[in-house]
């Protein structure tokens, strides 16, 4: 598995898991233009740029960075579409 290439993709958008089974919710989400993933129709996807990420996709609290980007991609499976590692490494969600 090749190693992350800083493309900065996974700090631009929030990933949510919302089950099929959660209809309101979905609804909810539908009616407000929010898409789920084409190849993860349980993973919504929430346009969301990180407040500390740099034009050049540095992290600007990376000391100090939360414990959810600290983990990742290990605390979260999901790698966002656009993710270069994602493409690289295809047996990842």
């Amino acid at each position: 598995m090749e190693a992350c290439q800083k493309c900065g993709a996974c700090c631009k958008v929030l990933a949510m898991r919302v089950p099929k089974t959660d209809t309101m919710y979905r609804e909810f989400f539908s009616a407000r233009g929010l898409l789920f993933d084409a190849q993860d129709d349980e993973v919504l996807l929430v346009p969301s740029r990180c407040q500390y990420l740099t034009p050049e996709n540095k992290c600007q609290v990376y000391d100090v960075r939360p414990d959810i980007c600290r983990l990742f991609p290990k605390g979260n499976s999901y790698l966002p579409m656009g993710c270069v590692f994602r493409a690289r490494n295809k047996s990842a969600p």
